[in-house]
């Protein structure tokens, strides 16, 4: 998944998710899930980061105060592989446990 920070990795999922969605959503989501408050400069930045890898997509709205952001095919291949990679990874660690039950038995 790229080079991702996990707030970018947030981020990317949420638009994923939630998309299109206005930054000020974005930082909402953000915020509940994470349990702190988001500031703008550190959220910006980010989704700036995210469309320049080609992972999210601005769409600038013209007529309104909000940008609204969607997820690009690269982006949904950059979570796809996350979710594979995540999902071997946690069965390797559940083998291991059961492994490690089996010989306590």
């Amino acid at each position: 998944m790229h080079n991702l920070s996990s707030f970018q990795r947030d981020l990317l999922i949420t638009v994923a998710g939630m998309g299109p969605i206005s930054g000020t959503e974005i930082k909402d989501h953000i915020e509940e899930r994470w349990g702190e408050e988001v500031n703008h400069s550190r959220l910006y930045p980010n989704l700036e980061d995210l469309a320049m890898m080609n992972l999210i997509r601005i769409n600038k709205n013209t007529g309104g105060r909000h940008n609204h952001y969607s997820v690009m095919p690269m982006g949904e291949r950059n979570i796809t592989s996350y979710r594979e990679w995540e999902s071997n990874h946690l069965d390797e660690e559940e083998d291991a446990e059961r492994e490690e039950n089996d010989e306590i038995e």
